[in-house]
């Protein structure tokens, strides 16, 4: 188990795994809440780290989705070795990297657990310059050198971080939320090793 610890924060528990992916320019320390509560519930968890990941944003934009997808997939063979099965769940941009690793293995995965799915990238943290955003991204030279500091969400017409839920926010009477989408997908069929340990399959 060394070597997935080697991976991120890794949480040992029975013979049913998740691999739960962060977003993009995250950490897997955004995963970890969940990952210590599937934990508790008798579940091993591995929040692996993307590759250029937690460290200089120079050495981020050295990688792209290619090979973000293959730490995912290097992360689920190394914990599905230990496993019985294993489920897949990410934030974000790490939902898309889950929904990607099931489309291309299918079976796989026992499961799905997706959160904030990253469906499609709209620049809503940069309204004025939004429509403009597919032609930057794909300008040569300037396209990969192009940076802006994202706005927290707000109501249109609003500057970034006045909103009038701030306050409230601050005092604990309301509570931000998100969306989320959660997709268990569950065969009914033990496997060979459930069916010798006399352990019913994950319902």
């Amino acid at each position: 188990m060394q070597s997935l610890e080697r991976l991120g924060p890794f949480f040992l528990g029975g013979r049913i795994g998740f691999l739960l992916v962060h977003g993009l320019a995250g950490t897997p320390a955004e995963m970890k809440i969940l990952g210590k509560r599937l934990n508790r519930y008798g579940f091993t968890v591995l929040c692996p780290q993307l590759a250029g990941h937690c460290a200089s944003e120079e050495e981020l934009i050295t990688t792209c989705w290619s090979d973000w997808s293959r730490s995912v997939e290097d992360a689920f063979d190394a914990l599905s070795r230990h496993m019985d099965a294993v489920f897949v769940g990410g934030l974000s941009a790490g939902a898309v990297l889950s929904l990607r690793h099931a489309q291309r293995y299918p079976g796989r995965a026992r499961g799905l657990a997706l959160y904030s799915t990253t469906l499609r990238y709209d620049g809503w943290t940069i309204p004025k310059l939004s429509f403009l955003l597919p032609l930057i991204l794909k300008t040569p030279y300037f396209g990969k050198r192009y940076r802006f500091e994202e706005a927290f969400p707000s109501p249109k017409g609003q500057r970034a971080g006045s909103s009038p839920l701030a306050p409230a926010r601050r005092r604990g009477k309301e509570k931000e939320r998100r969306p989320a989408l959660l997709f268990i997908l569950v065969s009914r069929n033990p496997s060979p090793s459930q069916k010798a340990s006399g352990r019913a399959p994950v319902r």
